[in-house]
């Protein structure tokens, strides 16, 4: 009980006492007076008894008053004592109360710290993702310059392919000068040797010519057997071999002819997706030839994808190889092949950012076969990529099929394909 409560006590005791002591001294100036006018009374009327009974009868109604008050002043004391009781029960519950704000005061400072630690944490990923904006605008702008670039190289290659012309147009000048000089050789050797030397020298020349023969017969069997054509805008041979170059194929041949490194057109329906498109045939390059049970099987790739085509093509399939190549001879297939390699572009960027962030949140590659518990931004962050993904797929694979389905030499499509999801951190 502190010093403010015990003074308080104090005073109402002081006055609880202080009514009674009146009360008391009230009463026996009643009695006193009462006493007097008895006194009075009995001294002129000394001979009435029933007086006497009257004042007696007066004297013990005084007495139980004051009886009465002395119980009401021994009820008042109990009641004191319960006030004190009350006061330290409430004292008590004051200092529970008082730890209880201790620990609100302490879980609200947890909870302030906690607050300015998230927005700390908002402000660093709003940054991340400025950042992240920039560096994809700076991706674009060095993809637009390495498109730029390719072109530049095109056209650098049609001028060394021209030079080349140019230069076996030399050779072939070069080839009819020696020839005239053998045959001046020839006039001056018949001149001073036998008829003999001059058949066996005929001899050799004609093994020589035969074994070129032999020589050039693997690599065109007859002029019939060459085709030109083009390819899909896909970009599987990209930047090797695209839509907008042509192609001049062998088309009978022996699979023995075709080497590691050449490019084929065959049919692929040992593909499931392509299952049902036995009209659509592939030109990919050859990175591995394997020769079971009497028939040649190729291994191929695209130049420009990320993985190989994934099965034997037997000779059988295969159409024909390519022997020379024509560059931008199809710059109508220009704006198509645009839109196939960069909607090819954004799905690898999209889906590098979808296993780089769920590689860095979970510890390990999303295609491990196993499971990652995400929540918060971490979730949301990885969804996000992951919707970006599936809608940049779906936006490259139908560019894809709008490219299978391009007439040769090809046109611009009417429609486009558009992406239903974008990503913020994208």
């Amino acid at each position: 009980m502190n010093r403010w409560t015990k003074l308080l006590l104090g005073f109402a005791l002081v006055a609880v006492v202080g009514l009674l002591t009146a009360a008391v001294a009230i009463t026996w100036l009643r009695l006193d007076r009462t006493n007097a006018e008895l006194k009075i009374t009995q001294a002129s009327l000394s001979s009435q008894e029933s007086l006497n009974v009257v004042l007696q009868s007066t004297n013990e109604d005084l007495r139980r008053d004051i009886v009465g008050l002395e119980s009401d002043i021994d009820d008042l004391e109990g009641e004191i004592d319960g006030l004190e009781d009350n006061v330290t029960i409430l004292e008590v519950g004051k200092a529970r109360l008082e730890l209880t704000v201790q620990g609100l005061e302490a879980a609200n400072s947890e909870l302030t710290g906690e607050r300015d630690e998230a927005i700390s944490r908002g402000d660093a990923l709003f940054v991340d993702k400025e950042q992240l904006t920039t560096d994809l605008a700076v991706s674009r702008n060095n993809n637009e310059r390495l498109l730029e670039t390719n072109a530049g190289l095109h056209s650098d290659l049609s001028e060394a392919r021209a030079e080349n012309d140019n230069l076996q147009a030399s050779n072939r000048e070069l080839s009819g000068d020696l020839e005239t000089a053998r045959t001046e050789y020839m006039a001056l050797q018949s001149a001073v040797g036998t008829v003999e030397e001059l058949q066996s020298t005929a001899d050799g020349v004609r093994g020589e010519i035969v074994e070129l023969e032999d020589m050039l017969r693997p690599l065109i069997l007859s002029w019939d057997s060459r085709t030109t054509g083009g390819f899909f805008c896909t970009g599987s041979m990209e930047p090797t071999l695209g839509c907008l170059d042509s192609v001049t194929w062998i088309t009978e041949f022996e699979p023995s002819m075709i080497v590691e490194g050449a490019v084929i057109s065959f049919n692929p329906n040992c593909w499931e997706t392509h299952a049902d498109k036995d009209d659509v045939n592939t030109a990919h390059r050859v990175i591995d030839i394997k020769f079971e049970d009497d028939v040649y099987h190729f291994w191929p790739r695209g130049d420009g994808n990320e993985e190989d085509d994934g099965c034997w093509i037997p000779h059988g399939n295969v159409e024909g190889y390519a022997v020379e190549f024509f560059a931008d001879t199809r710059p109508e297939n220009a704006e198509l092949r645009l839109a196939v390699l960069t909607a090819r572009d954004v799905f690898r960027e999209v889906r590098d950012s979808y296993d780089e962030a769920y590689t860095r949140y979970c510890g390990f590659s999303p295609y491990e076969g196993r499971t990652c518990y995400l929540s918060g931004s971490q979730y949301d962050e990885t969804t996000s990529l992951w919707h970006a993904q599936v809608s940049a797929l779906d936006v490259y694979s139908c560019w894809t099929k709008v490219a299978e389905q391009s007439e040769w030499p090809g046109h611009i499509p009417e429609h486009t394909c558009k992406y239903q999801w974008e990503a913020d951190s994208v």
